[in-house]
């Protein structure tokens, strides 16, 4: 069991909450606003999870058991763990450029205070719902590739 089964699971009912409150109220409020923001913190720990699980069983299948192998897969750094599943095909251009842009958006709210509720920007219900499911395909890439699909 990798860590990104924990972390799935806290994402799935974050998911879950986000959902039924966006279909339950009109506005956006401050409670949709921090659903959203843990719920991209989690998607984004779930993705970099996968994808440091994924790194280690293609590429480093058999010296995934040494604890030094390992360490050195997490420390590469989140960009270069996609770039080198873009490099042996395991991850298109068009789904890398997603998972950037999904990082990008975390970094941007974790960073920046005025940010922080990730909704300055979004004028509706649907864009909140359109971010919702394009972080959600992300995942699900990444669900995918590392054996771990789920319905």
């Amino acid at each position: 069991v990798g860590h990104s089964d924990n972390v799935l699971e806290y994402y799935l009912e974050q998911r879950a909450e986000i959902a039924e409150k966006l279909r339950s109220t009109d506005e956006i409020d401050s409670d949709i606003e921090r659903s959203f923001f843990s719920y991209l913190l989690l998607a984004s720990a779930l993705i970099e999870e996968l994808t440091t699980e994924t790194v280690l069983n293609e590429l480093f299948r058999e010296e995934a058991r040494l604890d030094s192998i390992t360490e050195h897969v997490r420390s590469m750094g989140h960009a270069k763990r996609l770039e080198k599943l873009c490099d042996i095909q395991i991850l298109t251009g068009g789904d890398h450029g997603s998972l950037v842009e999904v990082k990008e958006r975390r970094n941007n709210l974790v960073h920046d205070a005025q940010k922080r509720a990730g909704l300055d920007e979004l004028e509706s219900r649907r864009e909140v719902a359109q971010i919702l499911e394009q972080t959600d395909r992300c995942a699900s890439v990444l669900l995918t590739i590392s054996g771990k699909n789920i319905e």
